[in-house]
């Protein structure tokens, strides 16, 4: 289902305040290919989803300020537009407590540099974390890939040469790329945390939660360099299993001057 209506995820008010340029990159990521507004619908299903949350519901837009160095939010709970307030609302999606049995904790030591806040949001080098993880599906077992999926001409050649490093097959695997050339590009510094790429299926199955029970859902993070501002980077990521799943789609904004709103 695409969402019809773009200003989902961007206010136009705040269009309407952008520089002649930034308008121009905006529009015409809307025009030349509105499927990138899926990301604006959360999936339930087997799919992959974003744990990072932007200013509004459902915003897949993620606009920074290059050279942020403000520790302090907008309030205690980061709503608003600020880098720091992504990194709050981002602190409260973390695992900071151990998992109940019969669950496996995540080790939050494999998110390496992501692991931490502020999570790359603030100076002196902004260099955001994104988080990605499978939508929780009662019961569901991912069935790893095997030597026979690496032959889909869909599959990336990228993670095929991946995949074929690495001694422990048992995982479900996330590849992300930029949807467009100028995307690629910006991504080529693109980093992942676990290098492994994966998420392990021993985390699986999920069976529900209660007040004595608690899930962790295992992560992958990706790390972004971005190398130039003024530059919208729709990123696009996947999770690769025997079940087909869903994308996930969003975009990366470094602003060099000034906000989005006026205060």
């Amino acid at each position: 289902t695409r969402c019809i209506i773009c200003f989902t995820f961007l206010h136009s008010a705040l269009i309407m305040q952008l520089p002649l340029q930034i308008m121009i990159i905006v529009t015409i990521a809307m025009l030349v290919d509105i499927s990138f507004v899926t990301a604006c619908k959360r999936k339930e299903g087997i799919g992959l989803s974003l744990v990072n949350t932007g200013p509004t519901e459902g915003s897949p837009i993620f606009v920074l300020k290059k050279g942020d160095q403000n520790k302090v939010p907008s309030n205690e709970n980061g709503d608003g537009e600020l880098n720091v307030d992504y990194a709050v609302r981002l602190r409260e999606f973390l695992p900071d407590q151990e998992a109940s049995h019969p669950y496996l904790s995540f080790d939050r030591e494999t998110l390496g540099d992501c692991g931490y806040y502020p999570y790359g949001f603030l100076a002196p080098a902004v260099a955001p974390c994104f988080y990605l993880k499978l939508n929780k599906v009662s019961d569901w077992v991912p069935k790893p890939i095997d030597e026979e999926d690496l032959s889909d001409p869909d599959f990336p050649p990228a993670l095929a040469d991946h995949w074929h490093t690495q001694r422990d097959k048992n995982n479900v695997w996330i590849h992300c790329d930029g949807m467009y050339p100028a995307d690629k590009e910006a991504l080529r510094d693109m980093e992942y945390f676990p290098a492994s790429r994966a998420i392990p299926v021993k985390y699986f199955p999920f069976a529900g939660e209660s007040a004595d029970q608690s899930y962790h859902s295992p992560l992958v993070a990706i790390k972004i360099h971005p190398h130039n501002t003024e530059q919208l980077i729709h990123v696009e990521c996947r999770a690769y299993a025997k079940d087909k799943m869903e994308a996930v789609q969003f975009g990366v904004l470094i602003k060099e001057h000034g906000q989005w709103l006026a205060n």
